[in-house]
């Protein structure tokens, strides 16, 4: 059964649409998409170990990466992730994707269902992360407020180093090595 914990990062594509009936020319707008199945040989012979410190680690991770959204700040985004990272760059696109459309964005946290220790050092932790986005929405400059897309449980292998800073996110990776 799996464990009720947390996790930080999702994976994203563009895709395009409009607001209904807004007369908007359809626009790129990130949309959450499962890449593996929660469940399966992604999990076997993975075994927890301590996950109650990494999932209080990512959900840290997680609402500093949620008020980045929320206040449309990308450089904000550094108080999750490793500089120079490419899950840094995804996001910061991410989120000046949205802030160049006006949108703000709330509730772009992440539900954490299940943590897994691959590796841990001091340093350096590896973790099998099963995820799933909440209930967010984006917000236009007139106040109208678009559901965004909801994801399934999705698999990741979520890797962390301890900087000076503390812990951040250095790359987010399908189980399968995709």
């Amino acid at each position: 059964m799996l464990g009720l914990v947390g996790a930080v990062v999702t994976v994203v594509v563009m895709v395009t649409v409009a607001p209904a009936g807004s007369g908007l020319p359809a626009e790129p707008r990130p949309t959450i998409i499962p890449s593996v199945a929660a469940s399966g040989p992604a999990l076997a012979g993975v075994r927890p170990t301590r996950p109650g410190r990494w999932s209080r680690v990512l959900g840290e991770l997680d609402r500093r990466r949620e008020r980045a959204f929320a206040a449309g700040d990308p450089e904000a985004l550094t108080g999750s992730y490793v500089p120079g990272s490419r899950v840094l760059a995804r996001d910061r696109a991410t989120l000046t994707a949205y802030a160049r459309r006006g949108l703000t964005v709330e509730g772009a946290g992440l539900r954490l269902l299940d943590v897994r220790v691959q590796h841990a050092s001091a340093h350096r932790a590896t973790l099998l992360v099963v995820d799933r986005l909440a209930a967010a929405s984006a917000t236009t400059a007139s106040g109208e407020v678009l559901t965004l897309p909801r994801d399934r449980p999705t698999a990741h292998l979520v890797t962390l180093l301890h900087t000076g800073r503390g812990w951040r996110i250095t790359s987010v990776r399908s189980p399968s090595g995709r």
